[in-house]
């Protein structure tokens, strides 16, 4: 067995409002961004770090990651998500892996857009780390 330690948690409003834009509400059509997903061939950047864990309260640490999503994954909505598959790196003799989607894509303006990720890691070492964390915009650069 293992203990998850989680010693900062946040839930300022921002977070909720992140949270609540990722989880819930569709835009009315007349405020949605009509633009299609690039023949699903784009990807985004993500770098985060892994929530504190340990299994005891001695060996508490956490990781670091980064990595490229998955090509977009259309939904029945029209809007998209990502798959994730990266390591993280590699501390107190032992790594974790992340395996999982994004949620759907979250419009930032001038037709970009990123998605909030959360999840947990793969269990090694008797535990596993909580994350979260927003992908970097696609196509920052717009070329």
């Amino acid at each position: 067995m293992y203990n998850y330690i989680r010693p900062y948690q946040c839930d300022s409003g921002e977070e909720m409002q992140i949270k609540a834009a990722n989880v819930a509400m569709p835009t009315p059509s007349n405020e949605r961004e009509e633009r299609p997903v690039r023949n699903k061939e784009h990807v985004h950047e993500y770098t985060g770090s892994a929530e504190l864990a340990a299994p005891t309260t001695n060996l508490l640490h956490n990781h670091r990651f980064s990595g490229i999503t998955g090509e977009a994954v259309q939904l029945p909505d029209g809007n998209h998500v990502h798959n994730l598959h990266s390591a993280t790196d590699f501390t107190r003799g032992h790594f974790h892996t992340i395996d999982d989607k994004t949620g759907p894509a979250i419009p930032m303006g001038d037709g970009k857009h990123v998605h909030y990720a959360k999840g947990e890691s793969s269990h090694d070492a008797e535990h596993l780390h909580a994350f979260k964390f927003a992908t970097l915009i696609d196509d920052p650069t717009g070329v």
